[in-house]
């Protein structure tokens, strides 16, 4: 289990539609188009209706309005994603600083006592705030700043 206490970066995002080049058949009342049956490569006519074969647009799945790892490239990495995204629902993106961090919670430290206290969070949210200003200060943009917010806390997954 990996486990982190401290400050982090909560992100909601938007689902949307996304799309999406395939080639298909040409013909707006085949059912493959319909349906986005993709042609193999080199297929040149519709095998149902005879059409052309064509690049079409076509809608595909829904995607996270902001990419999930877009802030960590943005950041070269400085802020990352918590997870690999099993942890995070995908309406929202937690990133953390990407840093050796002086609590440690593994195999190696069997018990550990964190005894936390309302200034202990409050000199981590300045730290952080200060420290990552200029990744902050992007996920504002990227996400929004209504849809930015920093949290201190316990994150944890398997």
């Amino acid at each position: 289990m990996s486990i982190y206490v401290g400050p982090y970066l909560y992100c909601t995002v938007d689902q949307v539609k996304t799309r999406i080049e395939i080639t298909s058949c040409s013909s707006e009342i085949c059912h493959l188009l319909k349906e986005r049956e993709k042609f193999d490569e080199g297929q040149k006519y519709c095998t149902e209706c005879g059409s052309a074969a064509a690049k079409v647009m076509v809608d595909g799945a829904e995607a996270d309005s902001v990419g999930r790892w877009a802030l960590n490239e943005a950041t070269k990495e400085r802020l990352c994603m918590f997870d690999d995204g099993e942890f995070n629902s995908p309406e929202v993106h937690i990133h953390i600083p990407n840093q050796d961090w002086s609590r440690q919670f593994d195999k190696s430290h069997p018990t550990h006592e964190l005894r936390v206290r309302a200034v202990m969070i409050e000199q981590e949210m300045e730290w952080f705030r200060i420290v990552f200003k200029p990744g902050i200060d992007l996920a504002m943009v990227l996400y929004g700043a209504d849809r930015t917010e920093i949290r201190w806390g316990v994150l944890g997954y398997y």
